[in-house]
């Protein structure tokens, strides 16, 4: 059976440098409706404005949808990133309140 590839190449600048490939297979018989639900779910203008005119969209709907599988994945990987922050803050502000714990003042 034929399947569309969508290939998402990501660079993710974690503990390592080096680069992780990730594959797409998506069956002919639902390739259409995937591209058409991604462009549904994240709005794709079919005109765009260019030069004061409005033109037929230049980006096609599965490089739309090939654009909005990566930003997804960035975005998730931003939302770690934070969560993993936010778990260190934590972290630092139960040992600040621990250190303190022992301050009086009269």
């Amino acid at each position: 059976m034929k399947k569309v590839l969508l290939i998402i190449t990501l660079l993710l600048f974690a503990t390592s440098a080096s680069a992780a490939s990730f594959t797409l297979n998506i069956p002919n018989s639902i390739s259409g409706d995937v591209v058409d639900a991604f462009c549904s779910l994240y709005n794709y203008p079919t005109t765009v404005e260019v030069d004061g005119e409005q033109v037929a969209n230049p980006e096609s709907k599965v490089a739309f949808a090939k654009r909005m599988i990566r930003e997804y994945v960035k975005n998730v990987y931003k939302a770690y990133k934070v969560q993993e922050l936010e778990t260190q803050r934590q972290g630092i502000l139960d040992t600040a309140d621990q250190a303190i714990g022992g301050v009086t003042v009269e």
